[in-house]
């Protein structure tokens, strides 16, 4: 693939490639990214656009664009596919699972799977030696522990979803919008999709339901200055986490909502069977 000049305007003459992508091989083949995705850009410029983070981009030197804006497509776009496809494949959903069931497909987390699965973190072009690649190789491991979704257990890098959408707006600009193109790419690249079967309740609102249910109390309390989360269930300690400044407050409250919803099953809150014939009923 011939690369416009642009794409050149991205890095001062006196660096190497090396000091601008997630791997020390140098410049990727944009040619892996059509070959991915089955689609051939007729504007390799969108392409070199939709991998092209803030920190180098340098539109006032002439040179190319940030990712930004058509990640803003993407969204968009990504958003409307699903709910066209969710609509059509699930005529007997009420539209609060269906928004549901978006959400959980297109969330941070599920973008940022998509991201490593593909390697398209490869074609980033950024600043190496920042927090990116520590973000990204942490997150790798992570996900190892949860095979589909973590539903809100870990913290995914933002960048590696803003790029999956930042694709999706290229390819959108590029076929100006015709479906027909769209929706065979964004498909294969979210596989495997939640389904009604396969998606779960964060512990967050898995332990909220519980607690509606019995109507009992509940309530969180903690924070930074404590180092950690506390839940209590009718004024009883019932689950706890660690919280600190490297992790999101909700992903703290969803650690220790899982670890209420384990101590619930063994207290004499709820017995282990009457807690399974509850809440662990598939959604449907």
């Amino acid at each position: 693939m011939k690369l416009s000049k642009s794409f050149f305007h991205c890095y001062p003459v006196h660096k190497s490639d090396s000091d601008y992508f997630s791997t020390d091989s140098g410049a990727p083949d944009l040619k892996e990214v059509e070959k991915l995705l089955g689609y051939e850009f007729k504007d390799k410029a969108l392409l070199e656009k939709a991998f092209t983070h803030a920190s180098v981009a340098d539109v006032a030197a002439g040179g190319c664009e940030s990712y930004e804006r058509l990640e803003y497509v993407g969204d968009a776009v990504l958003n409307m596919l699903l709910a066209r496809a969710l609509y059509l494949w699930y005529p007997d959903l009420s539209p609060g699972w269906l928004t549901q069931l978006r959400a959980a497909n297109v969330d941070t987390e599920k973008l940022a799977r998509v991201a490593v699965k593909h390697r398209l973190y490869t074609y980033l072009r950024h600043h190496r030696g920042g927090k990116i690649d520590d973000q990204i190789e942490e997150f790798r491991k992570e996900m190892e522990k949860h095979p589909l979704h973590s539903m809100g257990l870990i913290k995914p890098p933002k960048v590696l979803a803003d790029i999956v959408e930042s694709l999706i707006g290229a390819i959108s600009m590029d076929c100006e919008f015709r479906l027909k193109k769209l929706w065979p790419i964004v498909k294969m690249l979210l596989e495997p999709i939640i389904s009604p079967e396969t998606m779960k309740l964060r512990p967050k609102a898995e332990l909220q339901e519980l607690c509606q249910k019995k109507r009992w109390k509940m309530r969180y309390h903690g924070g930074l200055e404590d180092g950690e989360i506390n839940v209590f269930v009718e004024d009883h300690l019932v689950g706890k986490a660690s919280y600190s400044r490297s992790m999101k407050k909700e992903v703290a409250i969803n650690h220790a909502a899982k670890d209420a919803l384990m101590h619930l099953k063994t207290t004499t809150f709820v017995s282990s069977e009457t807690y399974s014939s509850d809440i662990g009923r598939e959604l449907v």
